[in-house]
């Protein structure tokens, strides 16, 4: 029996992003299987069967006279702008490589799509979680990020379909991180739409995770309190816990920058600021460590769901205790001031989720931006200099370190709602997207030398705390922090020196930061 006889033409068949990959997958050909990372035969095994043509004969594509005249009962459609001369005809694609993730079951099942199955996934680069950890992803991610910056399109990561959502879309470019950020429709940032039922509490009705009119709303509650004249009014309290932080390490001759600096100048700034007694930042710490490792959907680690899921619920009740303190006991402090919010403007839930949100972020952040200013100055000794002989230059030394070591190295995850197309590559509604804003910071076609860290850049676009509707609420506050204690810094230790050469890095490829940063030097 002929096996190719009422197969199409290659090129006559319908668009093969219409056919749901569960489909696919009954045609899979044995030499996909056996042959991984080979291109496909001629006659592509996505084609559907949708009538015979001559040109298919009993010799199949590779033999016999060409005859592309369909029979009867065949009708090949046409792309509808594949007319010759048209400004839109599609360009010619490059034979498909197959998909070496058919093989492992949790895979497939991850590219059929979401969870109802109507979301077709099509991509020309795909990268396991394994992949992407081999290629260094949690040390130094930034010879991948170049590598997916020349492919074009988009990568799917495949994920098991136990992960919430399955797998996703990374964007690596700053174009298309920029397209993706400033989408006017077509892309959405609520947790329901990503997780539905799992979705973690607390966090899931906080201004991050919300859009429209309800984003706007929370957005518009606490922006007076981030804007850049009332943060300014903060730099004193700034500057006196920076001081006090070098005080206490007078007489020693090395110490850890992260541990007895980095670290608990932003954890006693965000407690003053916002409202939140001193004596619980240890346990603030604790689980926001937990909370960023659990809120990475590339680490795998034996037992890491349940650490997260147990922080999770301890941290939710302590937000519920901390309302009922506020309640009893107003302040004056942003918290304080939410606590007492008018109902009609934050009800209940939203209240719970924002402070979770405003405690966790107001802090974990900028440990990573504070430890990753001053590794790179340490490490590059003629910018440290430079900072020190000219202070001017402390705040676009601290946007350099933004754009170089971005602590946030990926941003949250987006779903599309409609198809939109990012980067040349067609994305199905009910997919997640996620910018590699590490990536985007490093882009040759913006940045000149990206690879270069240059505290005199000028101008640098960076794209550290996003940018659009939902771009950061916090960066002026992230920024003033840094700046003051780096000031402070050059001030009390301007003979401050590595004690080790290497970094050491944290294992997170969500949140960049360093988990010790060994320092020679004494105070003034």
């Amino acid at each position: 029996m002929d096996r190719n006889r009422g197969r199409p033409a290659v090129g006559q068949g319908r668009d093969d992003r219409a056919i749901p990959v569960r489909d696919r997958r009954r045609r899979l050909s044995s030499h996909h299987l056996l042959h991984p990372g080979v291109p496909l035969p001629a006659d592509d095994y996505l084609r559907p069967r949708l009538g015979r043509t001559r040109q298919q004969g009993a010799r199949g594509l590779d033999g016999g006279k060409q005859n592309t005249k369909p029979e009867r009962g065949a009708q090949p459609r046409r792309h509808p702008r594949a007319d010759a001369g048209t400004p839109h005809a599609p360009a010619r694609r490059a034979p498909l490589l197959r998909c070496r993730f058919h093989c492992d079951r949790r895979c497939r099942r991850s590219l059929r799509g979401q969870s109802q199955g109507v979301s077709v996934v099509t991509a020309a680069h795909h990268l396991s979680c394994a992949e992407l950890e081999a290629a260094g992803l949690f040390d130094d991610p930034y010879p991948l990020y170049a590598r997916l910056r020349q492919q074009p399109g988009l990568t799917w990561v495949p994920q098991a379909a136990e992960q919430p959502g399955g797998g996703f879309w990374l964007v690596a470019r700053h174009a298309d991180a920029m397209q993706v950020f400033k989408a006017p429709r077509g892309l959405s940032k609520d947790l329901g739409a990503i997780r539905s039922s799992r979705a973690p509490r607390p966090f899931h009705l906080n201004v991050l995770f919300r859009d429209g009119a309800d984003h706007a709303r929370l957005r518009r509650r606490i922006k007076d309190f981030f804007a850049p004249a009332t943060i300014a009014h903060q730099r004193p309290l700034m500057h006196e816990v920076a001081t006090t932080l070098l005080k206490r390490l007078a007489g020693q001759e090395t110490f850890d920058l992260i541990g007895d600096f980095a670290e608990p100048l932003p954890l006693l700034v965000m407690a003053r600021v916002f409202g939140v007694p001193e004596a619980d930042l240890p346990a603030i710490r604790a689980w926001s460590v937990q909370l960023a490792d659990g809120f990475d959907s590339l680490l795998h680690a034996p037992g890491l769901a349940a650490a997260h899921q147990g922080a999770m619920g301890d941290f939710a009740r302590y937000v519920d205790d901390l309302i009922l303190a506020k309640q009893a006991r107003p302040d004056a402090s942003l918290l304080g001031d939410l606590v007492h919010s008018d109902r009609a403007l934050l009800d209940a839930d939203e209240l719970r989720g924002m402070m979770a949100f405003l405690i966790f972020a107001g802090h974990e952040t900028t440990v990573g931006l504070l430890g990753s200013l001053l590794w790179l100055l340490l490490s590059h000794p003629e910018q440290w200099r430079l900072v020190r002989e000219r202070p001017a230059l402390i705040p676009t030394a601290v946007d350099e370190a933004l754009r170089f070591e971005s602590p946030e190295q990926r941003g949250t995850f987006r779903v599309t709602t409609e198809p939109l197309e990012i980067g040349e590559q067609r994305v199905q509604p009910r997919q997640r997207i996620a910018v590699l804003i590490g990536s985007a910071n490093r882009d040759e076609a913006v940045f000149a030398d990206a690879g270069r860290f240059d505290i005199c850049r000028s101008p640098n676009p960076h794209l550290a705390f996003g940018t659009g509707k939902h771009n950061c609420l916090g960066r002026t506050l992230a920024r003033l922090e840094a700046e003051v204690g780096l000031a402070a810094l050059i001030q009390a230790m301007p003979d401050l020196a590595l004690a080790e050469a290497a970094p050491h890095w944290y294992k997170n490829s969500f949140f960049r930061r360093l988990a010790r940063l060994p320092v020679r030097g004494q105070a003034r």
